[in-house]
């Protein structure tokens, strides 16, 4: 099935940016990674959507607090929304789980970045 191939492209992508978080190249390599997950974060595989899912969990550990708040600023609010929606009512455990990991991982990297404030409660 054509879900399988591309799953396993998001896993290399994903794999491919953590093996290059250090260099310069990751930045437009999670940007562009962040822009394609972006487009099909609603597939009706949930094998996609964790995949998907595993693709920012990839670029919130790869990147530097900075790198990530640069890179996503403009669209935190909607990546949020997104994960909150996916943890309320995506019917896949995985999904919901993985949507729980990259909303922390980013708070994480969030509160890195400005101290004690938080954002995007769940």
């Amino acid at each position: 099935d054509d879900c399988f191939l591309l799953e396993a492209l998001l896993l290399t992508l994903s794999t491919l940016l953590r093996g290059a978080g250090a260099y310069p190249c990751a930045r437009p390599m999670a940007r562009a990674l962040c822009d394609l997950a972006w487009v099909i974060r609603f597939h009706p595989e949930s094998v996609v959507r964790r995949a998907v899912l595993v693709c920012w969990g990839t670029v919130a550990r790869a990147l530097s607090s900075t790198v990530v708040l640069q890179e996503l600023a403009s669209s935190l609010d909607d990546v949020y929304d997104w994960l909150g929606g996916v943890l309320a009512h995506d019917a896949d455990d995985g999904c919901q789980a993985l949507a729980a990991a990259c909303h922390a991982l980013l708070t994480s990297k969030l509160r890195e970045q400005h101290g004690a404030a938080s954002y995007g409660g769940l």
